[in-house]
C-alpha cells in the first residue's frame, strides 16, 4: 500500500489489517477465483460473521467480512 519502505512489513490475518464490511462475500470470492489471487478461504467466525483475508502486494492483509448472521449464497 505504501512504497519505498526500508523495513519489512509485519502483517497477518491475526495481526494488523484493514477490514471492509461487504454485503455479498460470495460475490467477492467469485471475483478472486478467476484472477488466481492468493487469499485465505472463506471461513465463518463463532459469532456468525464470514471473512476472507487477501494480502496486498506488500503483504498487508485486507479483510472482507460480513456482519454476524448474514447468510451466504
Amino acid at each position: 500500500m505504501i512504497g519505498g519502505r526500508e523495513r519489512p512489513v509485519v502483517s497477518a490475518s491475526l495481526g494488523n489489517h484493514f477490514a471492509m464490511l461487504v454485503d455479498d462475500i460470495r460475490a467477492w470470492e467469485r471475483q478472486l477465483v478467476p484472477t488466481s489471487t492468493h487469499y485465505e478461504p472463506l471461513k465463518k467466525r463463532q459469532e456468525g460473521a464470514y471473512q476472507i483475508f487477501v494480502p496486498d502486494p506488500d503483504e498487508h492483509y485486507v479483510e472482507l467480512c460480513t456482519a454476524p448472521g448474514v447468510a451466504t449464497a
